[in-house]
């Protein structure tokens, strides 16, 4: 795409703020191994699973210690990224395998 085009086209339809906002509160731990689980083309956006454990895992009675999975939505324009939405988290052994849950 033209840069011009590509500059008025962010013009007139802006990211929202605090898209990137997210990253703040995901995978800034560097002790911790992350990795992408699963991506999934939807109408209504990318499906991301992402799985975060600490490498030495030490899961207690309390469950405390578990792998977490997280799953995201990532709307796009075109090849543009518009939104990124966390979906929800859950503590699990099987980060290798991926269902969609409920919450509540």
């Amino acid at each position: 795409m033209e840069p011009k085009l590509a500059a008025e086209l962010m013009a007139s339809n802006p990211l929202p703020a605090g898209t990137f906002d997210i990253f703040d509160r995901f995978f800034t731990d560097d002790r911790k191994r992350s990795q992408i689980t699963l991506i999934l083309n939807t109408a209504a956006g990318v499906i991301v699973a992402c799985s975060e454990e600490d490498p030495a895992t030490d899961i207690q009675p309390d469950c405390t210690g578990m792998p977490a999975l997280h799953l995201f939505l990532i709307a796009m324009s075109g090849l543009n990224l518009r939104a990124i939405t966390h979906l929800a988290t859950t503590q699990t052994l099987e980060t290798s395998k991926f269902s969609i849950w409920t919450e509540g």
